[in-house]
């Protein structure tokens, strides 16, 4: 009978971290779909609510550049940069659009940086 050696097993990445990565993923695709939502309403002379096209693009590239952001300071565990670039997240989907989705994901991420798991990850 083999036995199991349960030394060299090393935990991976907690399920919430994991869904702070997912939320976040989708966040950066959700930006680019309004964008091109809004710019074929815009293209076809329909309303955009008074959101230009163009700053949707921004703001999905803003996004990226976050999540960028996000993956490598994850992946050099320092919480606390994750942190400050949910906050950004949070702040960009405030000011520049007023975007509820982001809004809402920044939120949801922010809480869930807080977590037990994803604390004990990053210790």
């Amino acid at each position: 009978m083999t036995s199991i050696k349960t030394s060299n097993i090393q935990p991976g990445k907690p399920i919430l971290l994991r869904a702070i990565f997912i939320l976040n993923a989708l966040l950066v695709i959700a930006g680019f779909v309004f964008y091109f939502v809004f710019a074929t309403k815009a293209s076809n002379g329909e309303s955009t609510l008074g959101i230009a096209p163009s700053t949707l693009l921004i703001m999905a590239f803003i996004y990226l550049a976050i999540f960028a952001g996000i993956v490598a300071s994850i992946l050099k565990k320092q919480i606390w940069i994750v942190r400050g670039l949910l906050l950004c997240t949070l702040i960009c989907s405030i000011l520049i659009v007023l975007a509820p989705i982001g809004i809402l994901i920044a939120t949801i991420s922010l809480g869930l940086s807080f977590s037990k798991p994803v604390t004990n990850y990053f210790a």
